[in-house]
């Protein structure tokens, strides 16, 4: 825990100025405790709660410092999201705050707050969608929105992990533009994956 909390401090130290995009992925166990999504790091002791995980509120900190045009955030762990709140006063607040510290941001939850995130022997279901997506946009701009579409769809008919996504921006901001390379790539690491679990 304590290296990795060091390796973003230095990180964002080392940047330290404006940067037009930041892209946080993190793939692993989380925990929702105490009001605030923890990232559960590799030493992990339930006694040791606030010095073996990384706090959500503490990264926004340190994502702040950088005055990024677009902040994104993809979170593929249990209990990543916020749990869906039918009090759009309550949504219009939250997207609100999100607004006021961040100029873009576009995060991406594998699950609700009060969900697992579920994976096979090979991979997570959320990942492997990323993926599929990637593979599925030959030749093309990959845009958020487009992102953020494919992956409800994918979850659409499974009730027990729902991605939660919270989105402020212009909506026009692209991903990545998906070159005949990369899509090759991604399409071989997906056949890989499929013998793996076969």
């Amino acid at each position: 825990s304590e290296n990795a909390k060091d390796d973003i401090v230095d990180f964002i130290e080392k940047i330290n100025g404006d940067v037009g995009e930041i892209l946080f992925y993190f793939s692993g166990h989380g925990a929702y405790i105490d009001e605030d999504f923890k990232y559960v790091l590799s030493d992990y002791r339930p006694d040791r709660i606030n010095q073996t995980t990384l706090s959500n509120n503490t990264l926004d900190n340190y994502f702040r410092q950088l005055n990024s045009k677009v902040v994104v955030k993809c979170i593929d762990a249990c209990q990543s999201g916020t749990t869906y709140v039918k009090d759009p006063s309550v949504v219009e607040k939250y997207l609100h705050k999100t607004k006021a510290e961040f100029n873009h941001a576009y995060f991406l939850y594998s699950s609700r707050r009060d969900q697992s995130s579920y994976a096979d022997r090979e991979i997570s279901f959320f990942t492997r969608s990323i993926l599929e997506c990637l593979a599925d946009s030959n030749g093309k701009k990959l845009r958020y929105t487009r992102l953020i579409e494919y992956l409800a769809d994918a979850f659409k008919n499974n009730p027990d992990q729902t991605p939660y996504f919270v989105t402020q921006g212009g909506f026009t901001e692209i991903f990545l533009e998906i070159t005949n390379d990369l899509f090759e790539k991604v399409k071989q690491f997906i056949q890989e994956i499929e013998d793996g679990a076969s």
